[in-house]
């Protein structure tokens, strides 16, 4: 009997915390909301080179989300010194396949 009361106290628990999330999710429109927040700090291209909202994207989309989108990001920046280095590469072949003499 111990367990199931505890599980039901652990399971009210969780269902209070969502509806309190669901609460400030609200829409785009709604003021004050987690999502217009997101929409406005997030997902708009003038904020492509700042650091990601990873806070506010844990309470919107919960820790597993925000932990992929931490990775993502740190991915990407990893991935921009060979991208930089790709390209010269391909640059410098662009602009020397006209001394290129065939065997």
């Amino acid at each position: 009997m111990h367990d199931s009361l505890a599980w039901q106290s652990q399971r009210y628990i969780r269902v209070k915390h969502d509806l309190y999330i669901m609460s400030l999710q609200g829409t785009i429109s709604t003021e004050g909301s987690i999502r217009k927040l997101l929409y406005k700090e997030w997902a708009s291209f003038s904020k492509l080179f700042k650091f990601q909202p990873l806070d506010t994207v844990r309470d919107y989309y919960g820790v597993k989300i925000a932990l992929y989108f931490a990775w993502l990001g740190f991915y990407t920046s990893l991935l921009l010194p060979p991208s930089i280095m790709g390209l010269l590469v391909f640059l410098y072949g662009l602009a020397s396949r006209g001394n290129d003499i065939p065997r």
